[in-house]
């Protein structure tokens, strides 16, 4: 079911791509089984560029408690490049800020780092060591 869905996504099947997630999900899904399935689900749209859709998604991801902390923090930074996009550029600050204080050590924190700072919101390493000297 997954591979059918990719091939659906990238054909710009997206609406049948994300039906046919949901429905290969077994009704015994586990909470982490249910956060893997969103968030696959949440990146079609995110690829979309339907990023209304995408952030509704990644927020439950992000709200699941059993969901792997890695999983959490890309669905906070891939939802704080949706906000980005449809320009609502607080809630996309906010959201990177929130990956690089929950997940410091994390491939998606260094990502946000660099949004940051391609952003003008964080200061280049070395500027922000000048300054504690």
């Amino acid at each position: 079911h997954q591979l059918l869905a990719s091939c659906l996504a990238k054909a710009a099947r997206v609406d049948e791509a994300v039906e046919t997630l949901k429905s290969s999900l077994p009704r015994d899904a586990t909470a982490e089984q249910k956060a893997a399935n969103t968030n696959q689900i949440a990146n079609i749209y995110y690829n979309a560029k339907r990023y209304r859709e995408a952030i509704k998604a990644f927020k439950e991801v992000r709200k699941c408690k059993d969901a792997p902390d890695e999983m959490k923090a890309e669905a906070t930074y891939r939802s704080g490049l949706c906000y980005r996009a449809i320009k609502h550029n607080d809630s996309a600050r906010m959201c990177m800020e929130e990956v690089v204080k929950k997940y410091p050590d994390s491939h998606w924190a260094r990502q946000a780092r660099g949004q940051l700072y391609l952003w003008g919101a964080l200061k280049p390493a070395a500027e922000v060591r000048e300054e504690t000297r």
